[in-house]
Order: C-alpha cells, then sequence, then structure tokens
C-alpha cells in the first residue's frame, strides 16, 4: 500500500494526501473489493460524525456545556419592513 498522510483543521475538515503529496480521497470498500463510495462528500460525512462523536463525548465528560439565555435576556430582533 502507498502511504497516505490524513490531517484536518476545524474549518477545512480532512486533508487526505498521498506520501508525495498530491490529493487523494478517502473510499469506502465491501469485503469484495467493490467500492461503494468515494470523493470529497465522504470525507464530508466521515469528518461530521467524527465532530459529531467528539461533541458528544466532551458533553458526556461535562468538558462542553450549552447555555441559552432566558427570553428576557435577548435584546428584541427588530423586523424588516414589509
Amino acid at each position: 500500500m502507498t502511504p497516505v498522510t490524513i490531517s484536518a483543521t476545524a474549518m477545512g475538515g480532512l486533508d487526505i494526501r498521498t506520501a508525495d503529496g498530491r490529493v487523494a480521497a478517502l473510499a469506502v470498500v465491501d469485503d469484495q473489493g467493490h467500492v461503494l463510495d468515494s470523493g470529497p462528500q465522504l470525507a464530508e460525512r466521515i469528518w461530521t460524525t467524527a465532530l459529531d462523536c467528539y461533541e458528544n463525548f466532551l458533553f458526556a465528560e461535562g468538558a462542553l456545556r450549552v447555555f441559552v439565555p432566558d427570553a428576557s435576556q435577548t435584546e428584541p430582533h427588530a423586523e424588516a419592513d414589509k
């Protein structure tokens, strides 16, 4: 197998490269060698799944919390002229 480098950034998602720096793609391959899915849309789904899993882990550990102000503390939104 040709070695690959997989890296990621928070805003850029996954980046997959061959050993010589060329862009590569992820693929889902079944046990018979058939490619079931590949390309940027698959990488995006994998990235989103990984982030969701990590977020759930942080919530479970108590390291991540969501605070929603009550309605009396929110600023009123201006309505557009009709």
